[in-house]
């Protein structure tokens, strides 16, 4: 489900361009990505591209940007279809009213930083 849902987001906002498969995910380099530099969806990357390498950040940012969002694949996998029932409520009430250091969905991809070196993408 989650992976349909992802596809058909990535497909549309990258202009409807081919996903390319690496680290045992799906990506998409999206043009449309409204207050976000990338977001997973099952097992679907979509990342605005322009965005994060213009954000002044580096590669090392962008080298943590893709191990969060392959951390994120992680756990929809564990999750299942629980996946987005706990990470909506964990980004509204953690994130918007406490700041996003309580988005508790958040927390193990900024903390983690495997070497992702091939599919599956949980591979440590």
């Amino acid at each position: 489900v989650h992976n349909g849902f992802g596809h058909a987001f990535g497909f549309i906002s990258s202009g409807f361009n081919a996903p390319k498969f690496n680290d045992g995910a799906w990506h998409y380099n999206v043009k449309f990505l409204p207050g976000a530099a990338a977001i997973t969806l099952g097992n679907v990357v979509s990342y605005n591209q322009p965005l994060l390498t213009n954000c002044g950040a580096g590669q090392n940012y962008l080298k943590w940007q893709y191990d969060h969002e392959l951390d994120h694949v992680g756990d929809q996998s564990a999750l299942g279809l629980a996946y987005f029932p706990a990470h909506i409520p964990s980004q509204w009430i953690g994130g918007q009213f406490f700041g996003p250091d309580y988005a508790f969905m958040e927390q193990v991809p900024y903390m983690n930083n495997h070497p992702y070196t091939s599919s599956p993408h949980f591979r440590r």
